[in-house]
């Protein structure tokens, strides 16, 4: 898993400054979302950053320090960012929101399908719904697809759709 380190206000990390990143190795397989890692940082007094991630199941670790030299932003350039991110923020609260939505509707039409794949739902719904289900995440993720841009609004939409199928099919 890779962990990005970035500097700045705004709520996305692309659009902040990015300090450094390292990579923590040995993580168990589990399916998306299902591997927890705890991540910590602390700044000392000489102002050194260490940034520490921990999978909680295997104790794997990892773990960055980023001091001074790292190329840090000056005062300037920080006051300017704090000034974008105000300018920005309206913005960048829809995106986070699209973004978000996105996400939920992307987990809960891959959590379908995984479902689908365990035994106990095999035995538990008909034997053609599996098709269904797979028909409908395939759709939903053609979608996503072909709409990078979809407002919040129109994925609401279509979580509407997944879950209004999940309600019919009592799933």
């Amino acid at each position: 898993m890779r962990i990005r380190v970035c500097q700045g206000e705004r709520p996305i990390a692309e659009d902040n400054y990015m300090l450094n990143e390292f990579t923590i190795y040995g993580l168990p397989m589990k399916f998306a979302q299902e591997v927890e890692v705890l991540i910590t940082m602390d700044i000392d007094n000489n102002g050194m950053l260490t940034v520490s991630a921990k999978e909680f199941t295997t104790g794997v670790e990892a773990s960055i320090v980023i001091g001074n030299e790292m190329q840090n932003l000056t005062t300037v350039q920080i006051s300017e960012s704090i000034a974008k991110s105000e300018q920005m923020k309206r913005n960048d609260e829809i995106r986070k929101a699209r973004i978000e939505a996105r996400n939920k509707l992307e987990w809960s039409a891959y959590e379908l399908k995984r479902c689908m794949n365990r035994e106990y739902c095999k035995m538990d719904h008909p034997v053609y719904l599996p098709e269904e289900v797979l028909q409908l995440t395939r759709k939903i993720k053609k979608w996503l697809d072909e709409n990078p841009n979809a407002t919040k609004a129109m994925i609401e939409s279509q979580y509407d759709h997944l879950m209004n199928f999940k309600q019919q099919k009592g799933l």
